[in-house]
């Protein structure tokens, strides 16, 4: 599929899946139902946070491999022995994760709508481990994993949709469930079309070696992941401890506004991976130029919608008819600017990524989140939702830092080592003759 489609059929899904939820949210905030907002909102950045856990950055490696396949770097046999050396990582991350939510029911629940919500959502998180995305993502048909993927959210909308009509005990079950049943409809619909492209699974058996490198692989891109996906959720429990459920379901909102164009930016970021990935396999003596002119539609993309929110910020502030929104403007309008401040950082980071570097990544994701956490925690009693903000721009900068220099820091070593193979060839040779 071409760059084109990939992102076509990545916005298509994002309107159906993402869009749905953006938009029960949206009504639930002008019906004034903030309870259902700020708990729906707080219980789902969780169960996120956990399919993130599940998938063990599984996605991310797999396409790397299945692209180097497809470049003839790779055998189909050798991606298919790693796909369920991933999967077994995978079990393994479900099973804790399972393990923590049924301790979480079971002795720390706070309220009906938490321990239903946790309780039904579980399936959903067990059948993630199955997911192909890295498969088509690597194949170059992002597009279709994310239109496939739309279900997940459609039905969290509808569920919302339902929940609000029905009795609030009732509200955490049925949310719980949609969201289970989303996963489980994405998964199998992804398998079908693989299937119809004649890609079907094949075992080829487990290595220890391979294992030991899924688990390594798997651990590092969670060092990765978990510090960028820690510091959102660190901040929704210190809003609602500090700044009460109405300032809560506001911030819930405009994070959901803010990620969910961020997300439109990561289906570009991920159309544009696989050239990324033969880019970055050749020797590049300026590789941050390299990593950033092989994805300049995401850069452009993540400025482009900066300005948009900022654009709906001013719109929702000055129209008086809408109401209830008109006073997210200026949260939207202060957040609006982490939208490209986060992508800086995560472009440079997937040209880490196409060389396989995932413990850079992992070190420069680490030491941003904790500046982000330190941040928020430091200054939400004195600067109350901005110190939210304060924490997101540092670090975003404190991780840009690092991995500018880890990419300089490759280039410097390539260098060396071709210096040195050079050096070797004319030792090997002997002096040249007049």
């Amino acid at each position: 599929m071409t760059r084109a489609a990939n992102v076509a059929l990545l916005l298509t899904g994002f309107v159906a899946g993402q869009g749905s939820i953006f938009a029960a949210q949206t009504w639930l905030a002008a019906v004034g139902d903030l309870d259902l907002l700020a708990g729906f909102g707080t219980h789902y950045s969780f169960a996120i946070l956990a399919i993130i856990l599940v998938d063990g950055g599984a996605a991310t490696i797999l396409a790397r491999h299945v692209a180097a396949s497809v470049a003839g770097r790779q055998t189909d046999d050798q991606v298919w022995r790693l796909f369920f050396e991933t999967t077994a990582f995978r079990l393994v991350m479900a099973a804790i994760v399972i393990t923590c939510a049924l301790v979480y029911v079971a002795a720390f629940a706070p309220s009906t709508f938490s321990r239903d919500f946790v309780l039904l959502a579980l399936p959903g998180l067990a059948i993630w481990t199955a997911n192909p995305i890295g498969l088509l993502d690597g194949r170059g048909a992002s597009g279709l994993s994310g239109v496939t993927g739309a279900a997940a959210y459609t039905a969290c909308g509808l569920g919302l949709v339902v929940a609000h009509a029905a009795p609030p005990a009732l509200a955490g079950g049925i949310v719980g469930t949609a969201f289970s049943l989303g996963y489980v409809v994405t998964v199998t619909v992804q398998w079908l079309v693989l299937a119809r492209h004649g890609v079907v699974p094949r075992w080829h058996g487990l290595s220890r070696a391979g294992l030991g490198r899924a688990f390594r692989d798997g651990i590092a891109m969670q060092l990765q992941f978990l510090p960028s996906q820690a510091p959102a959720r660190v901040q929704l429990l210190l809003s609602a401890a500090y700044l009460g459920a109405d300032t809560t379901a506001l911030f819930v909102y405009v994070k959901q506004i803010v990620t969910g164009l961020a997300l439109i930016v990561s289906f570009v970021l991920r159309a544009e991976f696989p050239g990324l990935v033969r880019t970055m396999l050749r020797p590049q003596a300026a590789p941050v130029r390299a990593a950033v002119t092989a994805q300049i539609l995401t850069l452009s993309s993540a400025v482009g919608l900066t300005l948009l929110a900022a654009a709906a910020a001013v719109v929702l502030d000055v129209v008086p008819q809408l109401g209830r929104l008109g006073t997210v403007a200026w949260v939207l309008l202060a957040f609006a600017p982490t939208l490209l401040t986060a992508y800086l950082p995560i472009l440079l980071s997937q040209g880490l990524a196409a060389r396989g570097s995932f413990v850079g990544i992992a070190v420069a994701a680490t030491v941003g989140a904790a500046a982000n956490v330190a941040t928020s925690w430091l200054l939400v009693g004195a600067w109350g939702i901005l110190a939210f903000l304060a924490g997101e721009i540092l670090s975003h900068a404190v991780a840009l830092a690092i991995v500018v220099g880890l990419l300089k820091g490759s280039a410097t070593s390539a260098t060396s080592a071709t210096a040195g193979c050079a050096a070797n060839s004319v030792d090997a040779a002997g002096p040249a003759r007049a």
